[in-house]
């Protein structure tokens, strides 16, 4: 099973969108919109570090698979939720059948679009408000500077702010008050917990070329 070839990531928050949350000027220079995105970028990669999965939908393609009518797209697919089966390639030895394909598919969380998945955008957004690059930016051109969070805690203790009179300011722990700082805890019912190598169940048999009874499952995996 491989995994999927790195590319530009897809910014679950419009760059345009958060400069205005913090009234910088647009339309903004190839260079500021730079540092806006890769904020963004930066914060999705520590939430989908922290969720154990990714937060936008990746291709896929998993070897070694046995048709399994019992599963909603008919695989036994590693990454969920599936978003479609692309293609479906019969595997050959020798010129001959083995009875298993390589799969090409889509799957993954939507966070981009999905109305569910609110509480992530809200997250990046808050994130990457609170990153240097994306501050200083905002000091040198927003005529009024917005209050920015300065610190979030990865497991939701606290949130602080970079430009309150009083440094100390915090928002705590569960605090659920109309726009406090969201925390990474808000975001667990999308957490993969006990998380193991992924392994493809075994069959006993398998057709012709290999014999039914010697073959484990173990070839062409």
């Amino acid at each position: 099973m491989s995994m999927p070839a790195p590319t530009s990531p897809v910014l679950i928050v419009s760059p345009s969108e958060l400069a205005r949350r913090m009234s910088i000027p647009q339309p903004m220079t190839e260079g500021d919109r730079w540092v806006v995105e890769q904020a963004i970028v930066d914060a999705q990669t520590d939430l989908e570090s922290y969720l154990g999965r990714p937060i936008t939908p990746r291709t896929y393609t998993q070897a070694g698979l046995w048709p399994d009518p019992g599963q909603p797209f008919g695989w036994h697919l590693a990454h969920q939720p599936v978003i479609a089966v692309i293609s479906s390639t019969p595997e050959v030895v020798d010129g001959q059948p083995t009875g298993r394909y390589s799969v090409v598919y889509t799957a993954g969380l939507d966070a981009a679009t999905d109305p569910a998945l609110e509480p992530m955008r809200r997250l990046v957004r808050a994130h990457a408000m609170a990153s240097a690059p994306l501050r200083e930016l905002a000091r040198r051109l927003a005529p009024q500077p917005p209050r920015l969070p300065q610190s979030i805690t990865v497991e939701g203790q606290s949130v602080t702010y970079a430009n309150d009179n009083d440094s100390g300011q915090q928002v705590a722990d569960g605090d659920r008050a109309v726009g406090s700082l969201p925390t990474f805890a808000s975001c667990d019912q999308w957490k993969v917990r006990g998380r193991r190598a992924y392994q493809e169940p075994s069959r006993a048999s398998a057709p012709w070329p290999y014999d039914q009874h010697t073959y484990t499952g173990q070839w062409g995996a």
